[in-house]
Protein backbone atom coordinates (compact mmCIF):
# COMPACT_ATOMS: atom_id res chain seq x y z
CA UNK A 1 0.00 0.00 0.00
CA UNK A 2 1.51 3.27 -1.13
CA UNK A 3 2.11 5.71 2.02
CA UNK A 4 -0.99 8.09 2.38
CA UNK A 5 -3.24 5.54 0.43
CA UNK A 6 -5.53 2.73 1.24
CA UNK A 7 -5.97 -0.76 -1.16
CA UNK A 8 -9.46 -1.23 -0.83
CA UNK A 9 -9.11 -5.05 -1.45
CA UNK A 10 -7.55 -5.04 1.64
CA UNK A 11 -10.49 -3.39 3.47
CA UNK A 12 -12.57 -5.74 1.85
CA UNK A 13 -10.79 -8.16 3.07
CA UNK A 14 -10.72 -6.53 6.64
CA UNK A 15 -14.39 -6.75 6.77
CA UNK A 16 -14.89 -10.29 5.82
CA UNK A 17 -12.73 -11.64 8.40
CA UNK A 18 -15.06 -9.09 10.87
CA UNK A 19 -17.93 -10.34 9.87
CA UNK A 20 -16.75 -14.31 10.19
CA UNK A 21 -14.64 -13.90 13.29
CA UNK A 22 -16.35 -11.10 14.62
CA UNK A 23 -18.91 -10.42 17.13
CA UNK A 24 -22.46 -9.32 15.68
CA UNK A 25 -23.50 -6.05 17.25
CA UNK A 26 -26.95 -3.79 16.35
CA UNK A 27 -24.68 -1.83 13.31
CA UNK A 28 -22.43 -3.93 12.26
CA UNK A 29 -19.56 -6.17 13.64
CA UNK A 30 -17.04 -5.33 16.20
CA UNK A 31 -13.31 -7.36 16.32
CA UNK A 32 -10.53 -6.39 18.88
CA UNK A 33 -11.81 -2.64 19.21
CA UNK A 34 -12.85 -2.32 16.02
CA UNK A 35 -16.46 -1.47 14.41
CA UNK A 36 -17.10 -2.36 11.04
CA UNK A 37 -20.54 -1.73 9.83
CA UNK A 38 -21.97 -1.49 5.87
CA UNK A 39 -24.76 0.67 4.06
CA UNK A 40 -28.03 -1.19 3.22
CA UNK A 41 -27.09 -1.25 -0.66
CA UNK A 42 -23.01 -2.15 -0.10
CA UNK A 43 -21.49 0.66 -1.50
CA UNK A 44 -20.09 1.91 1.48
CA UNK A 45 -18.48 0.51 4.45
CA UNK A 46 -17.16 1.98 7.40
CA UNK A 47 -14.70 0.84 9.91
CA UNK A 48 -14.17 3.12 13.58
CA UNK A 49 -12.46 2.74 16.41
CA UNK A 50 -12.41 5.91 19.48
CA UNK A 51 -10.10 7.81 17.69
CA UNK A 52 -10.88 7.30 13.33
CA UNK A 53 -13.51 6.98 11.03
CA UNK A 54 -12.57 5.49 7.64
CA UNK A 55 -15.40 5.30 5.36
CA UNK A 56 -14.33 3.16 2.08
CA UNK A 57 -17.29 4.61 -0.85
CA UNK A 58 -17.96 4.00 -4.04
CA UNK A 59 -15.73 3.68 -6.70
CA UNK A 60 -12.70 3.26 -4.17
CA UNK A 61 -13.10 6.67 -2.33
CA UNK A 62 -11.95 7.09 0.97
CA UNK A 63 -13.29 9.51 3.52
CA UNK A 64 -11.36 9.70 6.91
CA UNK A 65 -11.87 11.44 10.19
CA UNK A 66 -9.78 11.27 13.03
Amino acid sequence: MAEGRFDPHQLLKVFAIMSQQGERTAAGYALLGLEALSSEDGYTLEFNDQHVRLQLLFHNKYHVDF
